[in-house]
């Protein structure tokens, strides 16, 4: 075996705390949102979820925010996320972006996806998309596992409650109260993927719908909530389910 001398020794000790909060944030998670929506005010709650992670369970964050226009700055994050949070309605992307979001997709890495996620790159029948930008209009179905088919009253909401034998799992396991009402309309999305498991179903007017479930798929862990308006986040239970939800993707014990 090589002996080292004691300068040697010395320069590689330094070497090694120069780097140390280097590869101290590297072993960070890297969590990369992607936001663009003009109804729930994902813009204000996501980063703020966000600053949670960052400052209560150890990750690194990228927010990026599409602002309203078919394009999102930025996305070159993704090659070094280490899971991608999509909370994005009906927009489209130029190709090489999207290209990259497919990439992303296709390498099998964790995805969490909220809301209206389900119809994130459908433009939809009543809007044009302008030339050069492409849709993904069966995102739904090959990246979350559902089909969505609209929602219900809005003024209605949702009565939240865990499907059967779903309330130990790790994503719901803590939070309480396991019952209640989202002011989130319940979105139709049935019928799922075989092999999705439900963890939370969602009834209005004696109508009941997953409302949120995981899919691991090709390798890729996934989990979807159709919940997520700004009085989602407002509630102890879904922003901790949300946090579970997060390093259940990740496959990694949380750290708090």
């Amino acid at each position: 075996m090589k002996r080292l001398c004691l300068p040697a020794l010395m320069l590689i000790a330094c070497s090694f705390a120069r780097n140390a909060p280097l590869l101290a944030a590297e072993a960070k998670p890297h969590v990369v949102m992607l936001i663009n929506e003009d109804e729930y005010k994902a813009d204000k709650t996501l980063p703020a979820f966000a600053k949670v992670l960052e400052e209560k369970h150890g990750c690194r964050t990228t927010v990026l925010d599409g602002q309203g226009k078919h394009e999102i700055a930025g996305l070159e994050a993704l090659d070094k996320a280490d899971l991608v949070v999509i909370y994005i309605r009906r927009h489209g992307l130029p190709k090489e972006q999207m290209d990259r979001v497919r990439k992303y997709i296709e390498s099998g890495k964790p995805l969490v996806a909220l809301r209206t996620a389900s119809h994130a790159f459908a433009v939809g029948a009543n809007r044009q998309a302008p030339a050069g930008i492409e849709q993904w209009p069966d995102f739904d179905v090959a990246v979350l596992g559902c089909h969505y088919r609209g929602h219900g009253p809005n003024d209605k909401g949702t009565d939240v409650s865990p499907a059967k034998d779903a309330a130990e799992h790790p994503i719901l396991k803590g939070v309480a109260p396991q019952k209640w009402h989202s002011t989130s309309s319940l979105y139709y999305v049935k019928p799922l993927a075989k092999d999705a498991a439900v963890l939370l179903s969602g009834t209005v007017d004696k109508r009941e719908e997953p409302i949120a479930w995981t899919w691991t798929n090709k390798g890729r862990r996934m989990f979807y909530t159709s919940l997520g308006n700004v009085d989602d986040f407002d509630q102890p239970q879904f922003r901790k389910m949300l946090v579970h939800a997060v390093f259940w993707a990740l496959d990694r014990p949380m750290d708090k």
